[in-house]
């Protein structure tokens, strides 16, 4: 899969953000890559809002969250 521009200049962005600790970019060029952009909200919830976490991944999350 390749980036369009815009997602690349995202990312571009990303990296000059992860000096800062703010966000990790090869986490988030994983979850673009792979097509699961609902990783970002579960990991960043207050930057990337408005992302719907598929059933599924809550199932299992809360299944693991309860083997914990």
């Amino acid at each position: 899969m390749s980036l369009t521009d815009t997602e690349k200049l995202i990312l571009e962005r990303i990296k000059k953000l992860e000096g800062e600790g703010v966000i990790d970019p090869k986490f988030v060029q994983r979850a673009i890559f792979a097509n699961q952009i609902w990783g970002l909200v579960r990991r960043y919830p207050d930057k990337f809002g408005g992302i719907k976490t598929p059933a599924n991944v809550l199932e299992v999350t809360d299944i693991l969250r309860m083997w914990n």
